[in-house]
């Protein structure tokens, strides 16, 4: 197994969906974050305001719930799960202003294919497979 110590190689938004799918027992602290996130203009949240929107006492909780999703993830992605967040998102930090992160094009694209982007607060439930036509 080879892990790249960075992501020049950005998985695809098929490779995401299938990590979130193999990720469904995640807390749905962790979806709500990710569904708060694609809602927002241009996919960008501060720590505060996902703090604030899944209801975390304080921001750091948010960075630190973040972090380790971006870890999971990235472990079933078999990339470096040390890179921590950067496995979702991008990151800028406009002057004067708080960080912002910045979701990935393909981790939006793999939550419009699994169909997590609604605003709720429940998880989805699990997809089952499609029954067949009864003869």
């Amino acid at each position: 197994m080879v892990r790249t110590e960075d992501m020049n190689e950005i998985p695809s938004a098929e490779q995401y969906a299938e990590a979130f799918r193999m990720a469904e027992e995640l807390p749905g602290g962790y979806l709500k974050m990710l569904r708060f996130q694609y809602n927002q203009p241009n996919c960008a949240v501060t720590a505060r305001k996902l703090a604030e929107a899944v209801g975390y006492r304080s921001y750091n909780a948010a960075n630190l719930h973040y972090g380790t999703l971006g870890r999971l993830v990235g472990e079933v992605l078999d990339r470096n799960p040390n890179r921590g967040w950067k496995v979702l998102a991008t990151g800028e930090h406009p002057a004067g202003e708080e960080f912002n992160w910045i979701m990935r094009p393909e981790v939006a694209e793999a939550l419009e294919k699994l169909g997590w982007v609604r605003d709720s607060e429940d998880p989805p439930e699990p997809k089952e497979a499609e029954e067949k036509d009864s003869y």
